[in-house]
C-alpha cells in the first residue's frame, strides 16, 4: 500500500514530509520491538528541524477527528484485510505464575537476567531504552 499515495508531501533529503508538518525529526532507528498490537521503534534523534504547519492537539484529535477515524478504521476492517481470531485468548494464556517476567512497559524488554528482577539495584536500567526499574511491571508472557 502507498502511504503517500493521497497525502502533499515533499521530499526532505530523500525523505518523505508532509507539507504542513509542524516539525521534522530524522531518526536513527536502533531496535525494534515487535509487539501483538504494536511495533516499538527506538530511535536516535539525528536532526531536527521547525515546520510551517500547526501540531495536532490530543484535544483537537478528540473533539475533530476521532469519530472519522474509527468509522475509516471499521470500513477498513469490514473487507476483511485484518484477520479476525476466532478461538478465544484466554485459552492460548498459561495459568497464573508460569512464565512471568519483567518487561518494560515503554520498549517492551523481558528481563531474563539470573538475579531476580526485586534485588537489582534501582539505578539499573533498560538495556534497551534506558528507563529505569519503575516501568517494568510482571507480565504473565
Amino acid at each position: 500500500m502507498d502511504k503517500w499515495a493521497n497525502v502533499d508531501y515533499e521530499l526532505t533529503d530523500g525523505l518523505p514530509v508532509l507539507k504542513d508538518a509542524a516539525a521534522v525529526l530524522i531518526c536513527r532507528v536502533v531496535s525494534t520491538n515487535l509487539l501483538p498490537t504494536h511495533h516499538i521503534f527506538t530511535a536516535v534523534v539525528e536532526q531536527a528541524k521547525n515546520g510551517n504547519g500547526e501540531p495536532l492537539l490530543y484535544g483537537y484529535y478528540q473533539s475533530h477527528l476521532k469519530d472519522s477515524v474509527k468509522n475509516a478504521f471499521d470500513e477498513y476492517k469490514k473487507n476483511d484485510v485484518i484477520p479476525q481470531v476466532s478461538a478465544s485468548r484466554s485459552e492460548a494464556l498459561p495459568s497464573p505464575g508460569q512464565n512471568e517476567k519483567w518487561v518494560c512497559t515503554l520498549c517492551g524488554y523481558q528481563y531474563e537476567g539470573e538475579i531476580p528482577f526485586e534485588d537489582l539495584p534501582d539505578t539499573w536500567t533498560c538495556p534497551l531504552c534506558g528507563v529505569t526499574k519503575e516501568y517494568f511491571e510482571k507480565r504473565t508472557v
